[in-house]
């Protein structure tokens, strides 16, 4: 089931089926989107049980019969207006910022990242990755920049390598757990995300080759 099938059928009221409970089960967003939407059936339900106050009631007792049906229409109006807000409130709510595009975010705001800084000593980078409980078996070359940096806010690991003329940025990213490795392009940028240990670890350059180099040393020399 794809994303637009997924939110039309829970926007539709199917909330509790095992198609989109399936569809939910390794996906973050859609599990937000499912637990919101059950959420609001449950205000909307506590709405309708809503008794008439005495009031009202003795009031609506004396309409003429011909009018009989006119409370009952001012609810269903009521209910679906109640019913739009929630959903309305639904669709505002912004989401949570992708990993990937985090990433990208993130070196978007840290320029300085990317600039040609001579390469670290083996020790200030060893130093910096051991603050996250990360350590390289063998060192790595050409670190020009290395940082602990918080990241949607967790912290982690940033790194910057340059080879050949090119830059890639090294994410160790202890708190972001991720089952199966993802790609992805953004802005001229190639990424690639590994699972790694409890948490994960990212690799971004304009350079694909230069990401596909890294990720394979990352995880050769990488200890954690």
């Amino acid at each position: 089931m794809d994303d637009l099938e997924f939110r039309r059928r829970v926007l539709s009221g199917d909330t509790h089926s095992a198609e989109v409970e399936q569809a939910a089960a390794h996906n973050a967003e859609h599990q937000r989107w499912l637990e919101q939407a059950r959420t609001l059936e449950q205000e909307l339900q506590q709405v309708a049980r809503r008794e008439v106050p005495a009031p009202l009631a003795a009031k609506l007792q004396r309409i003429p019969r011909r009018r009989s049906r006119l409370p009952l229409q001012l609810a269903a109006v009521a209910a679906t207006v109640v019913f739009s807000l929630l959903i309305g409130r639904l669709w505002l709510q912004p989401s949570p910022e992708s990993l990937p595009q985090a990433l990208i975010s993130h070196i978007e705001a840290e320029p300085i990242s990317l600039a040609p800084h001579p390469a670290l000593s083996t020790d200030s980078v060893q130093l910096t990755v051991n603050r996250l409980g990360y350590r390289f078996n063998q060192p790595l070359a050409n670190v020009s920049y290395a940082s602990i940096c918080a990241l949607r806010g967790r912290p982690v690991v940033h790194l910057a390598l340059r080879s050949n003329g090119h830059t890639a940025s090294l994410f160790l990213m202890p708190e972001e757990p991720l089952e199966r490795q993802l790609r992805f392009r953004q802005q001229l940028l190639h990424g690639r995300i590994l699972p790694l240990g409890d948490g994960s670890a990212a690799v971004i350059s304009d350079d694909p080759a230069l990401v596909e180099q890294l990720a394979r040393i990352t995880l050769r020399q990488l200890q954690l």
